[in-house]
């Protein structure tokens, strides 16, 4: 649950950072640009989104080792109350993904609803749809595989195994991430995990030896921690491009600002009619 209370916190976070940038979305496009991901009406989602395989498993291990002591009801109401969460947020998003697919591309749709279709090509691309979907299905079942199949060890490495290559079969077929970089995200990512998976074969009754199975921990300690620091490098370039992005749109305001002061207040008028008709125009070739 600690991984849990970490996304707990870190969406109720969301709510006074949505109101800042919101005061001052008016004085800054980037704050205008947070203030619209930080909406409060996708914190749910993000929630449910972010979260989902921490209340599996809490939900799991609680029915799997069901009691009804005075000391536990109140821990066993909440748990049947995420466990309804469990079981009808999957088939929700599926009827909501299918149902309103012509739809999402929205703007109202985008603001309540994003995180569900982040990173997905849904305007050209209609077997996308099923990405988040598998998402959430894929979570699922790892949780049922590793609480409810703990004595069944190969049939756990096995079901992950097809699972990971269920996966990466769809995406290489579908290609359903807006960019290609995100593709080659994902497809590392899966790739990475296959082999970790492999690695966990050699911890079975098939490798008797203790120092190939040292040997096999080194290297899946290896590929594990370079996993990990691609990532970190991926993220870090990310942050540091949107920190650029906003650096130079900040520069760029601020030299026109300037540029606007030095001017008399009748090129201030010929300037703001020039760009009223490119914007008037702009939205008349949008609505043809």
């Amino acid at each position: 649950m600690g991984t849990l209370l970490l996304v707990a916190t870190y969406i109720l976070v969301k709510y006074p950072l949505y109101y800042l940038a919101a005061y001052l979305s008016e004085r800054n496009a980037w704050c205008a640009r947070q203030a619209v991901k930080l909406y409060p009406g996708r914190l749910v989602l993000d929630f449910c989104m972010l979260g989902y395989i921490q209340v599996c498993f809490a939900v799991t291990v609680n029915l799997y080792a069901l009691e009804w002591t005075n000391d536990v009801i109140l821990n066993n109401i909440v748990m049947f109350a995420f466990a309804v969460g469990v079981v009808v947020f999957p088939v929700w998003l599926t009827v909501f993904m299918i149902r309103n697919y012509d739809h999402l591309q929205q703007n109202k749709f985008k603001r309540a609803y994003l995180p569900a279709y982040q990173n997905i090509d849904l305007q050209n691309n209609r077997r996308a749809l099923a990405q988040p979907i598998i998402y959430i299905a894929r979570r699922l079942a790892i949780v049922l595989v590793s609480v409810l199949l703990a004595d069944y060890i190969f049939v756990q490495i096995f079901t992950l195994i097809y699972m990971q290559l269920a996966v990466m079969s769809y995406n290489t077929q579908v290609q359903p991430f807006v960019t290609r970089q995100k593709f080659r995200n994902e497809m590392f990512n899966e790739i990475t995990g296959l082999i970790v998976i492999y690695h966990l074969l050699t911890f079975t009754e098939f490798v008797v030896n203790p120092e190939t199975r040292l040997e096999m921990g080194w290297s899946l300690n290896t590929f594990m921690i370079g996993n990990l620091l691609i990532n970190i490098r991926l993220l870090a370039m990310m942050i540091f491009k949107d920190i650029m992005s906003t650096v130079r749109n900040s520069l760029v305001a601020y030299r026109m600002s300037q540029r606007r002061k030095r001017m008399t207040p009748k090129e201030r008028a010929i300037e703001d009619d020039i760009v009223n008709e490119k914007n008037h125009g702009h939205n008349f070739s949008k609505s043809d």
